[in-house]
């Protein structure tokens, strides 16, 4: 654990735990956060007050980079709530593009931003959710014979919001960047801001490999949209503070037989057997659904769960292979996390040169969990940080995802489960 006394970090203090400090939940974030500023101050001075007693509820100390970034969310906070009564259409407050690596508290921040605007201001998604939402809204819309569906769909998304919040932005997929450039340009013109959290800067945004360097004229055209309506700030302090103060050993077990890991698996989860239908006594008494023979639906291809936990805080145990051994989507997953205050996964291997499908969709499960609060804990046959060193062009294709992956881990498998009913409480 990190002393208050270190200078320009935001590090964790002896009263409040690593869960406490660090957790990416947006009802928490608004637990934490004082009463918003009256709505039309002109002033950022009292949102950076409130955005700095927030992060200071939580037992945080922002460094020299999220300073910046505090500053520069004050304005944009004081703007928004400004312009809240605005006439529709009018142009929006310049937006802002937070980057940096992993875990420097980026999604921390603006989660705060949202929490200390006046309700339903804000918009706050995760981009997988967000594109989820947004083909959801547009099947709505044409269903209901609107002639333009996807203003009409973006309308409804926003439902008067003046900010709109995106966390992890990427552009991997050509079809993804498409219809963000347009539905980013439509929310633009609506008058609304727009927030961004990623990686990298948005001329990095795509891999660097032939075939995506190759599509660069499908990606740019939503990076430069970025450049002319945000400002860019780095946030880089050097530290991943996911991995700071970090005491309790990882949820990760590595190297034991398969009794050993169903053992742990199933304590962690308060089951009395192994997660094996032939194990299954006892399992009413502790809250136990269906153990060793359910199968969980999701968008119509059904997942075999090793058990369910549905005493206490609750939770599911899967296989590797049934998780993410067979096609599946980021919205799978999202659905899949809203389920699973805990989560159990059994047998994570090492990957090789061929598995990168299965590896791809590890990564949105992550992600995805990471988001929804989820609590991890896993058997697998290598560390988190070796699990690719089989595979090295998977590696290098996929390693900014990797290191965010291996960051979120870290997190999750020492994190206290969510409070179950808090489930979807995210982007309010």
């Amino acid at each position: 654990m990190t002393s208050t006394s270190a200078p320009c970090r935001l590090v964790q203090v002896p009263a409040v735990s690593a869960d406490a400090a660090y957790t990416t939940d947006a009802a928490a974030a608004t637990a934490a956060t004082p009463p918003h500023p009256s709505a039309g101050h002109p002033s950022p001075d009292p949102w950076r007050d409130c955005l700095a007693a927030a992060l200071a509820a939580r037992g945080c100390i922002p460094d020299a980079a999220q300073q910046r970034a505090l500053t520069r969310l004050a304005l944009l906070a004081a703007a928004v709530a400004g312009c809240v009564e605005s006439a529709p259409g009018a142009a929006g407050p310049r937006g802002l593009f937070l980057w940096g690596g992993v875990g420097r508290g980026k999604t921390l921040l603006v989660d705060l931003l949202a929490a200390s605007l006046p309700p339903g201001t804000v918009l706050r998604r995760h981009q997988h959710a967000f594109l989820a939402d947004l083909h959801r809204a547009i099947a709505a819309a044409r269903e209901g014979g609107a002639d333009d569906a996807f203003a009409q769909a973006v309308d409804d998304l926003l439902a008067g919001a003046r900010l709109l919040v995106l966390d992890e932005f990427h552009a991997h997929d050509i079809a993804d960047a498409l219809i963000l450039g347009r539905a980013l340009a439509a929310i633009h013109a609506a008058g609304a801001a727009l927030v961004f959290t990623a990686n990298h800067p948005p001329a990095e945004l795509w891999p660097d490999t032939a075939f995506h360097q190759a599509q660069a004229d499908r990606y740019q055209p939503v990076a430069d949209f970025i450049a002319r309506h945000c400002d860019l700030l780095e946030v880089d302090g050097g530290q991943d503070y996911r991995l700071q103060g970090a005491a309790a050993a990882p949820r990760w077990w590595v190297g034991a037989t398969a009794a050993e890991g169903d053992t742990a698996l199933a304590d962690w989860l308060g089951l009395p057997f192994g997660g094996r239908a032939g194990d299954a006594a006892g399992a009413a008494s502790k809250g136990v659904a269906n153990p060793g023979g359910e199968k969980l639906i999701l968008a119509g291809r059904p997942i075999p769960v090793r058990a369910r936990a549905g005493a206490g805080e609750g939770g599911l145990w899967f296989d590797f292979a049934a998780l993410c051994g067979s096609p599946r989507s980021p919205g799978d997953y999202l659905a899949l996390a809203l389920q699973a205050p805990r989560l159990a996964i059994s047998d994570v291997p090492r990957f090789g040169p061929r598995d990168g499908d299965a590896l791809r969709r590890f990564i949105w499960l992550i992600d995805a969990a990471y988001e929804a609060g989820v609590a991890l804990a896993a058997t697998a046959t290598s560390p988190w940080d070796e699990l690719l060193d089989g595979a090295p062009d998977l590696a290098r294709l996929l390693g900014r995802d990797l290191r965010r992956c291996a960051s979120r881990l870290a997190e999750m498998t020492r994190r206290s489960p969510r409070v179950p009913d808090r489930a979807g409480s995210r982007g309010a």
